[in-house]
């Protein structure tokens, strides 16, 4: 009697608290770096789920707020903002992940300076805008706070004020250059190969740095000039104009160069270092003149070691902080480029060691891989997909991507690359209930002999022999198919392979995923594609000789496009089960995952989409925008079996990031609590044996939705149901006690929203 008592308390409790629900989700996901990962060496990633890390800046700031630089990560490609906090360490490079303080950053473009301008000893933000510069004054106290102070940074240019013209390919400096005290800004001139300088007068005219009064000081800053075509600088120049005009006969144009200031001598004077789009190195310009009149009398360009010189293949960008907590600046470099398929991207984090003093640094390369080192990255793109390839009864995750760089070339004065792609397995080497990984291998069947781009695979037992054969999609849209010749249970061992496979060519970027779409026990292809539809080739042959027929280029109306930004939607689809339903989630060009429902039976309509999933962050909740970078692929899967999906997404920085799988409710207060009470239902017999019949009493036409739960909130058993007056439920197979019967119905905005709940027995 005490134990039945035990069990309604405890059962009531749980009612009471799942019946204050205001808006009923699908999903619910948490970002979580917990999942154990190891290399190839057996070497955990400290940061294995941050998502790759491709074209970067750095800055340092106090994230949270306990006196130690913390590091901020701007990430060029997908426009990506990261933050790592600083364990302060001496001498060491101790950093944790922490995606909390991401919220906290406005969404950035181009690139991104956080520095201390006003001298308040909290780092602003400085960052491109449209034609420009715009500045957000960081006006943190217990957390972080930025206020934008100046939507569009303007100068004085003798005949007007106007913003300084700075394109998202180059990249400013933000430095006292003549050493007054406030932070003056240079940059190379919109349409010449020169650098113009832009004098702060704060100090002049208030006395202090709090304010950003510029003017235009010089227009050839250092009296050097950059070559138009290629990099080379010249020294010595006479500059083609004075003052404010401006001799357009002999102004030409230069976009994409980076720059970085500093004393790099020791003699306290402002020196500079370049980079150029579409080149390798950095060269070092020393200042021999004054910092108030800056003349460039050398040029390094071996910088910053002869030993090991920046050799990148596209566009080097130069961060300058101390990365070790030794009081010293680092150097850190990484590409600068927008081309997301020119550049490095595997080893792409120069990571150079002051190794001499605050005055005089002396640089020392340690490794090209910073942070990159400690996490799950490939290069260039990540496509999750899940597959037990060693058969050992543990789901693992094999991950395409559209390459690793393998050459570049210069073709008309313009830089080229080509990229090879390979396959990776993330093997499962954990239990049913608590999965590990490690990098068995980053190039699964020697696929990067082929030399080709984008592989994208899926798996099926195409001709029913028993071992489970795989598909590629690839960059130029058609599909290759490897025959598995291991037999059951055996690690894959593939014959050649067959390339253009069954003819089948969806244009640009097929990214397939094998299907029983249509419930007849064979293996469809559902392709994903450049322009963000789905085709449908159905599988109209047998179990042991498949044969496909297009059924459709656009698979249910999905479409993943945001024509307000871009033109492509490179879908990539993840159809899954849950309990006896399909669901869909689709990767995207932007990096959304969108989720799409009612497909079973609606193969020629359009598919329900819908933002009924709930990603959960520390703070707050929100519906699905995975912001993780972009050309997004997703897997889901259940990997420890507590009843919730998981769901892991790549991205094309070439990481992967964890989602685990959470109760999917936001819990309100009982006033916010909104049933519909035009619906009425049952669920009988209570106790129950076996089944359980759950009666509406009405025909209601909507989508319903039917959760069990158990007393300890796993939800255990769904079915989703329409224009019926009842249904049946299989509950053989639950052990006897206490459960919860919840019915959702899908309202005219798409959302799920609590009808009741009901407690029932199962009882034998």
């Amino acid at each position: 009697m005490k134990i039945i008592f035990i069990f309604i308390f405890i059962f009531s409790l749980l009612f009471a608290k799942i019946s204050f629900s205001q808006t009923i989700y699908d999903y619910g996901f948490k970002k979580t770096n917990n999942i154990s990962v190891r290399d190839s060496t057996g070497k955990i990633l400290r940061h294995a789920w941050v998502g790759g890390l491709n074209s970067c800046q750095f800055s340092d700031i106090d994230l949270n707020n306990d006196g130690i630089s913390d590091l901020f990560v701007f990430d060029k490609t997908g426009n990506k903002s990261l933050t790592f906090i600083n364990n302060g360490i001496s001498d060491s490079t101790d950093y944790i992940y922490n995606y909390y303080y991401q919220k906290y950053f406005p969404d950035f473009n181009g690139w991104v300076h956080l520095l201390d301008y006003n001298k308040d000893h909290k780092n602003d933000i400085f960052t491109y805008t449209n034609a420009g510069i715009k500045v957000y004054k960081n006006t943190s106290t217990s957390s972080l706070k930025f206020q934008l102070l100046y939507p569009i940074l303007n100068s004085n240019m003798g005949s007007s004020i106007s913003n300084i013209a700075v394109t998202p390919d180059d990249y400013p400096v933000f430095y006292d250059i003549d050493r007054d005290g406030d932070i003056d800004v240079a940059t190379f001139f919109g349409l010449g190969s020169f650098v113009e300088m832009h004098k702060n007068l704060s100090q002049e005219q208030y006395g202090n740095s709090d304010t950003l009064l510029l003017k235009l000081r010089y227009h050839c800053w250092g009296d050097f000039s950059e070559n138009s075509i290629n990099n080379q600088l010249t020294l010595n120049i006479t500059c083609p104009w004075r003052c404010s005009t401006i001799n357009s006969g002999k102004a030409t144009r230069h976009t994409g160069s980076t720059l970085l200031a500093g004393d790099f001598n020791g003699d306290n004077l402002t020196d500079l270092v370049v980079g150029d789009i579409d080149y390798f190195n950095m060269i070092k310009l020393t200042n021999g003149n004054t910092n108030d009149s800056v003349h460039m009398i050398a040029m390094d360009t071996l910088f910053p070691t002869a030993a090991h010189p920046v050799k990148f293949n596209s566009f080097p960008v130069a961060s300058y902080l101390d990365i070790n907590n030794d009081n010293k600046k680092d150097l850190l470099v990484s590409p600068f480029t927008s081309n997301m398929t020119l550049a490095e991207s595997y080893k792409s984090i120069w990571y150079y060691k002051n190794i001499g003093d605050t005055v005089t640094p002396n640089f020392d390369f340690v490794k090209p891989n910073f942070l990159q080192d400690d996490m799950i990255d490939f290069g260039t793109g990540a496509y999750p997909v899940i597959y037990d390839f060693n058969s050992d009864g543990l789901l693992d995750i094999m991950v395409g991507n559209y390459g690793y760089l393998d050459t570049s070339y210069y073709q008309f004065g313009y830089l080229k690359s080509n990229f090879r792609s390979q396959i990776a397995v993330l093997q499962n080497t954990g239990t049913a209930t608590n999965p590990s990984f490690h990098i068995a291998t980053r190039n699964y069947a020697n696929l990067s002999q082929l030399h080709l781009m984008g592989l994208y695979p899926t798996f099926g037992d195409m001709d029913h022999d028993g071992d489970v054969d795989m598909i590629c999609g690839q960059s130029n849209g058609s599909l290759i198919y490897f025959e598995n010749l291991a037999g059951a249970g055996n690690i894959p061992i593939y014959n050649s392979p067959i390339f253009n496979y069954k003819g089948i060519d969806v244009g640009d970027y097929s990214a397939p995923q094998l299907f029983d779409l249509n419930a007849d026990n064979l293996l469809d292809l559902a392709i994903g594609k450049k322009n963000g539809y789905i085709s449908y080739y159905q599988n109209i042959g047998t179990q042991t000789n498949p044969a496909f027929q297009k059924i459709t280029d656009s698979l249910g109306k999905v479409f993943v496009v945001d024509p307000s930004v871009s033109y492509t939607g490179y879908s990539t689809p993840c159809f899954f089960k849950d309990g006896t339903q399909t669901k869909l989630f689709v990767g995207s060009d932007l990096g959304r995952i969108y989720y799409y429902k009612n497909i079973d039976g609606n193969l020629a309509g359009k598919f329900t989409a819908t933002d009924s999933v709930l990603i959960f962050t520390d703070a707050d909740s929100t519906t699905l925008f995975v912001k993780d970078g972009v050309q997004s692929g997703v897997a889901v899967y259940d990997f420890n079996n507590d009843g919730y999906k998981d769901m892991v997404c790549g991205n094309f920085s070439g990481g992967l990031t964890y989602y685990e799988g959470k109760f999917p409710h936001n819990y309100n207060s009982i006033e916010d609590y909104q049933q519909l009470a035009e619906i009425t239902f049952e669920v009988y017999p209570n106790p129950a044996c076996d089944k359980i019949t759950v009666d509406f009493e009405q025909n209601y036409s909507a989508m319903l939705h039917i959760e069990l739960y158990d007393i300890f909130g796993k939800r255990i058993v769904t079915k989703d149901v329409a224009s019926v007056t009842n249904t049946t439920i299989d509950v053989s197979s639950l052990k006897n006690g206490f459960y919860i019967c919840r019915l959702l119905a899908l309202d005219n905005t798409n959302k799920w929203n609590l009808v009741g709940t009901k407690k029932i027995i199962i009882l034998r």
